[in-house]
Formats: structure tokens, C-alpha cells, sequence
């Protein structure tokens, strides 16, 4: 059990180069002292007298052997594939994630790359840039199509997951889920199918989402068995985590138009390499990690480690959104 001997003599050190999370926790006028870091060398110094660790993104598992005081480790988001769960659970700290916090924005943003792959909206943005009037399309195959009807695929029905499930009945979009566990029925799905049935379920697919979380099982899940199955008309969407995806075996369906494009969210390394082929696919859309932005960060985060101190102070191990 995991207990903080004083509540108000607690250090929290956030470490997040761009969001304003220190800011964010003393307007709730919290006793703990607190303290902002934004690049990984602030972190290294100040991890050591860190009892509360408020992180994304800077986060590295050497780190959780100069942390000799910490205690609680709370995410911004909700992926904690890049933490060694064993060496923590080993240095009894505990890890809470922010499981909920972005599921609307993550799923509007899901629809917003459906509705722009469907619209062509980003070549239009293309040509305006080159200030082109991009004459009506002929070929009735090649045109701008609706989604209303369109069949989509989930792989991964969780929050968020669910979320655009429900979204994309709203647009009367034949659903189509897919997760580990098939007794959970979901209200927003006209078929649920067990993980095992993804290079089936996507020959129906026009568009495969992907919205599971990274790990053993979904690394690199979507590879060329799965583009090969798919139809030469459907849409690859990832806002799940970049190794989910094969990234080469895209690149080469997209080269030899096995599929019609892609909106990625994530990628294999971030900021993604110059050099890499997706910049310069007209077909793909890339958004840069950014289907959870929200301005609820800075509320929502601070309530989370508020509550979650409370609980240690007393010490009660059930946190909210607990990992380990």
C-alpha cells in the first residue's frame, strides 16, 4: 500500500513541454508545492524529488530508477504502452492513465478524417494553395461520395472506440465492431466480431478505423494480410498508436493503390522523418497526434491528481483510472 505520510509537504513535479498543467492545478489553491518542467533535461533534475509525476510524452523507464521518492505516476492520456509496467509495480508506484478525458474530441476528430477523406476536402485544400478550380470529376467512380450507408469497421471498442461507434450512426454508417471481448455487446454496432475475424470483417470495410490501444497482440496488426483483404475503394483511419499499423506495408498499398488512402493520426516516430513516403502521398491526410487536443487538459487533469492524492493521504490504492 502506497501512503503519503503528510498531504501538504507532498512535491508534484508535471512535465509536459506545451500544455499549462502547473498553471491549471494552483488555481484549485491545492497545499501540495508544485513545479513545471518542459524538456527532458528539467525532468532528470527534478525527478528525484518528485512524490506525484504529472506526465506525457517526456516520459523515459530510465527515469523510474532516479525517482527515488515518487510514488504516483498520472498520464495526460491514455496509452501508457511506453512504461514498464513490471518496474513499477516492483518500485510500488502507481500509474493512473486519464482514461474518458479526450473520447468526444478523439471521435470527432475520428469523423472529421472520414468526412475529409469522403469530401476530398484535403485536396481541396491542395489546389486552393495552388490556387486551382479543380473541374467537376466524369468518372462517377472517382467522385466525392456520401458516408450515409457506407459500412465502417472498428477495431477497438473502448471509450473511444465506442464513441465514434456512436458517432458514426449518427451518419446511418453500417458499423461494424471489432474486440477481445464479444460478450460485452455495444449499443452502437450492427455486427461485433471477435478480433480473430479482422481480415474478414475488412472486406466489408469502406473504412477501417483504428482505435484499439498498443501491445503485444495489436503491434503492427494492420499489415499487408489486411490491405490485401481490403477493398481498392475503403480508407485506412488510425488515431490509435502508430505501431499498431505496418507502416512499410501501407506505404506499398498505398503505391500500388490497394487502397484508396489513409488519415493518420499517429506514426511509427514523432515528429514524423522528412524523408518519410506519407508526406507525399496526395491521398493520405496526417494530423500530428492531435485528435485529443482539448482545452480540458488543465481542468480536468488537476481534479484527477487532486482526488487521487486525497485517496493516497488516506491510504486508499484505489485510484481513478488505475493501471497498476
Amino acid at each position: 500500500m502506497t501512503k503519503f505520510e503528510s498531504k501538504n509537504d507532498i512535491f508534484v513535479l508535471f512535465a509536459h513541454a506545451n500544455y499549462q498543467l502547473d498553471i491549471g492545478f494552483k488555481k484549485l489553491n491545492p497545499p501540495q508545492k508544485s513545479f513545471q518542467v518542459y524538456n527532458y533535461d528539467d525532468l532528470i533534475n527534478n525527478i528525484e524529488n518528485a512524490e506525484v509525476l504529472v506526465i506525457s510524452g517526456l516520459w523515459q523507464n530510465e527515469l523510474i530508477e532516479k525517482a527515488k521518492n515518487l510514488k504516483y505516476i498520472q498520464l495526460t492520456g491514455v496509452g501508457y504502452d511506453g512504461y514498464d509496467l513490471d518496474k513499477l509495480k516492483k518500485n510500488n508506484i502507481k500509474l493512473c492513465n486519464a482514461v474518458g478525458l479526450n473520447r468526444i474530441v478523439v471521435a470527432e476528430h475520428t469523423i472529421s478524417l472520414i468526412l475529409a477523406l469522403s469530401r476530398f476536402l484535403h485536396i481541396a485544400r491542395d489546389n486552393q494553395l495552388k490556387k486551382f478550380w479543380a473541374p467537376f470529376i466524369s468518372d462517377p467512380l472517382e467522385r466525392q461520395s456520401e458516408i450515409n450507408g457506407k459500412t465502417v469497421v472498428i477495431f477497438g471498442l473502448g471509450d473511444i472506440g465506442t464513441t465514434i461507434a456512436k458517432f458514426c450512426k449518427s451518419f446511418d454508417m453500417n458499423v461494424i465492431g471489432i474486440k477481445r471481448n464479444t460478450n460485452i455487446q455495444s449499443d452502437y454496432t450492427d455486427k461485433l466480431l471477435h478480433t480473430s475475424k479482422l481480415h474478414e470483417a475488412v472486406k466489408e470495410a469502406d473504412f477501417l478505423v483504428i482505435s484499439s490501444s498498443l501491445n503485444e497482440e495489436t503491434n503492427q496488426i494492420i499489415n499487408k494480410d489486411v490491405f490485401n483483404n481490403m477493398k481498392d475503394t475503403s480508407y485506412l483511419v488510425n488515431v490509435a498508436r502508430g505501431g499498431c499499423v505496418n507502416e512499410q506495408d501501407l506505404i506499398e498499398a498505398l503505391k500500388n493503390n490497394k487502397i484508396k488512402g489513409a488519415a493518420l493520426d499517429h506514426l511509427s516516430t514523432e515528429p514524423l522523418d522528412i524523408n518519410n513516403p506519407l508526406w507525399d502521398f496526395e491521398n493520405v491526410i496526417i494530423t500530428p497526434h492531435t485528435a485529443g487536443e482539448t482545452p480540458n487538459y488543465e481542468t480536468v487533469i488537476p481534479e484527477i491528481l487532486i482526488e487521487n492524492i486525497e485517496h493516497l493521504k488516506n491510504g486508499n490504492d484505489n485510484l481513478l483510472h488505475r493501471v497498476v
